[in-house]
């Protein structure tokens, strides 16, 4: 946890007899972004809260390897960018923008140099020529923009981001998902970005950290976390839930599973596997077998019951039958979706590489 940025090094805090956050460390490399990742009520919040200086702990809040513990809050150069935005209905967009300046005390610098801040964090996040808006004609992206100028004003060596798209509508939110990250990424800005949402957590981070009842379940990089979930509870929660349990057989590498005998590599001392729904290939059960997978036991035979958009995927969940019924999902590309369609006979295949191994 050495080098420059953010560590957290065993934080704990606990409300009456109940633990909060328990034992959390993590580090944000200087210029990356970190997204906290996890179900309402998981400690999310309370952790920018311990790292903002508003909130009671034990353990150790370490910037560029200076102990901030006892750093009040208003001398840690942070900067919070609340889920609600909180802007000023008092003042106009430039006077919000403004006021991140005072706070962060680089009003200093003369009544110019502040007007010039404005004017340029404006521009940064697209609301230039809008300075002397009242806030109550803003539309909700307009504020969430504002929002972030005021807290990107005073040039905060950390900012955090609590839920800063929560109830934008889809169009809106991706299209400042997108500007958010750049923005991150121009500025080398050090961010800890708190979302419930796997979608935007993937678009804005480096690395995802994913939280349960104040722990951490797994720090990755961002699309390996999708990839490789550590845990159940990380591959449930992004939505990942072709999870079976792994019964030996007499055979090395075969194992017993509602899909039949399937062959998983590595399994030694695992008793549950995710087959991830993105290595699982389908196809209409009447295409020839000369393009099907490599083995009986990485085949097989359902039906088509649901068919659902999802982001640049389809999610096709295919039913097996017999005596346990069991369901599957595939994540496929529009054009391998294009031929299916509910009730269809089709063949799944997958690779031996297929199957992630979870931990208790």
């Amino acid at each position: 946890m050495s080098g420059s940025g953010l560590s957290l090094r065993d934080v704990r805090v606990r409300l009456g007899n109940e633990a909060v956050l328990e034992n959390v460390s993590l580090a944000v490399p200087a210029g990356s972004t970190l997204a906290l990742l996890g179900p309402s009520g998981c400690g999310k919040t309370t952790l920018l809260r311990v790292v903002a200086g508003l909130q009671a702990h034990d353990g150790e809040v370490v910037w560029e390897g200076q102990a901030m513990n006892t750093t009040a809050a208003h001398r840690r150069g942070f900067g919070l960018l609340f889920q609600d935005h909180a802007l000023f209905p008092h003042l106009d967009v430039a006077g919000n923008v403004a006021y991140g300046l005072r706070i962060g005390r680089r009003h200093r610098a003369g009544r110019l140099a502040a007007e010039r801040t404005v004017d340029r964090m404006l521009a940064l996040v697209g609301m230039q020529g809008r300075a002397r808006r009242p806030i109550d004609t803003l539309s909700g992206g307009e504020a969430r923009r504002v929002s972030l100028a005021r807290a990107l004003a005073p040039h905060p060596r950390l900012l955090m981001l609590d839920e800063p798209l929560s109830g934008l509508d889809r169009p809106l939110r991706e299209q400042l998902l997108a500007d958010i990250r750049e923005l991150l990424t121009s500025l080398g800005q050090t961010a800890l970005y708190v979302t419930h949402d796997l979608q935007e957590a993937l678009a804005v981070a480096d690395r995802v950290a994913v939280m349960r009842a104040g722990r951490i379940e797994q720090v990755a990089e961002a699309a390996a976390i999708y990839r490789a979930p550590a845990t159940e509870f990380v591959a449930r929660f992004l939505g990942l839930s072709n999870i079976f349990e792994l019964i030996p057989t007499a055979t090395s590498e075969l194992f017993r599973t509602p899909l039949g005998e399937v062959r998983v590599r590595g399994a030694t001392g695992v008793s549950r596997a995710l087959l991830h729904p993105a290595r699982l290939s389908l196809q209409l059960a009447s295409t020839p077998h000369g393009v099907m997978g490599p083995g009986s036991e990485n085949r097989l035979t359902a039906t088509v019951a649901t068919i659902t958009p999802y982001g640049p995927f389809v999610s096709v969940t295919i039913r097996l039958g017999g005596a346990e019924d069991a369901e599957i999902t595939a994540l496929v590309s529009p054009e391998m979706a294009l031929p299916l369609e509910v009730g269809a006979q089709v063949q799944g295949t997958w690779d031996d590489d297929a199957w992630v191994m979870l931990r208790e």
